[in-house]
């Protein structure tokens, strides 16, 4: 293959971190016949303003054979006519939350015109597919699934299940990540939360009622976050809803037993390598989590099997897929 050039075209530099994070691990991981550069746009936000001003940053982007847009402002692709792209969707809550007027709006804009112009669309995971053929119709050969891959710096870190109080990690926040649920699943055991994510006066108040211990933590740089995971016992993400679920390959990655959630995508990243339960059952999360806690043999084969599933979601694989999708294009 002779040599090809990429440009990664990304949200506003420092605005967020994890979907460029994530390509930047991407980036550092293609063969050597790809060269990949990444182009942050001029602006945050949904405003006219910021939206003319990516576009017309989206325009200018030059010596380069693919433009991959890696996500969130899916409609700068609008303005991208004289090279191949490729556009990544993370996930279809923004359109799948939202009602009325605003849900048009985001559903033609940052879904059905970008998919429309986009040469190929990939998605992480099969669930996210799914949902994006039921929102916009287009044709299924388009569409790619690449999954997210997990960074290098998430290290194996041995550790001994513990007898007494063991430290659980809860990654995130939002109502998706299902923390009203969890806590009342939790209420009276004898574990030492550590949650991820700042928490509403509402969330502490209810952590406090089921008489739950719990380190809020957040704001944290990528080796922190590595640190915590580390550092916990257990991982607990048993969310109502995600486009990938990066906690769960994370968590394997460290060498963590993980509780998630037995719904698409969660158990589809998870494999063999997590206890799966119900996350709309409080029943359910709370028989989870006391079956992890007291049974150690099953932790080590959670840990085993997790170490095994990861392997899907190494940087290296994950970029060839996508080098893939780039030669395609251009072989067309």
């Amino acid at each position: 293959m002779s040599h090809l050039r990429v440009v990664m075209a990304n949200r506003r530099d420092g605005a967020f971190w994890s979907i460029e994070e994530l390509f930047s691990t991407v980036r550092t991981s293609f063969p050597r016949w790809i060269t990949a550069t990444s182009a942050s746009a001029p602006r945050s936000g949904a405003k006219i303003a910021a939206i003319f001003s990516n576009l017309l940053w989206a325009r200018s982007l030059r010596n380069c054979d693919v433009i991959h847009q890696t996500g969130d402002i899916h409609y700068t692709v609008l303005s991208v006519w004289r090279r191949p792209v490729v556009l990544t969707l993370h996930d279809l809550r923004f359109i799948e939350d939202s009602r009325g007027l605003k849900r048009f709006l985001l559903w033609l804009w940052w879904l059905y015109l970008p998919c429309w112009r986009a040469d190929r669309v990939t998605v992480i995971s099969d669930f996210t597919k799914e949902r994006l053929l039921a929102l916009c119709r287009m044709r299924p050969s388009k569409i790619r699934v690449i999954p997210n891959c997990v960074s290098s710096e998430f290290i194996a870190a041995p550790k001994l299940p513990p007898s007494t109080n063991p430290r659980v990690l809860i990654v995130g926040t939002t109502p998706n990540k299902n923390l009203h649920r969890t806590a009342k699943a939790f209420r009276n055991l004898s574990i030492n939360l550590v949650i991820l994510g700042q928490l509403k006066d509402s969330q502490r108040a209810l952590l406090s009622e089921y008489n739950l211990k719990f380190e809020e933590v957040y704001g944290l740089g990528r080796k922190e976050v590595v640190e915590l995971y580390q550092g916990c016992d257990l991982v607990s993400f048993v969310s109502t809803y995600e486009g990938f679920g990066m906690p769960i390959i994370e968590a394997q990655a460290v060498g963590r037993a993980v509780l998630t959630s037995d719904i698409a995508p969660m158990n589809e990243v998870a494999g063999d390598g997590a206890l799966l339960v119900d996350p709309f059952d409080v029943g359910a999360i709370r028989a989870g989590i006391i079956q992890l806690i007291g049974n150690a043999e099953l932790q080590r084969n959670l840990v085993r099997k997790g170490f095994v599933n990861v392997r899907r979601f190494s940087p290296k694989s994950v970029a060839k897929k996508y080098a893939e999708v780039y030669k395609e294009l251009l072989s067309e």
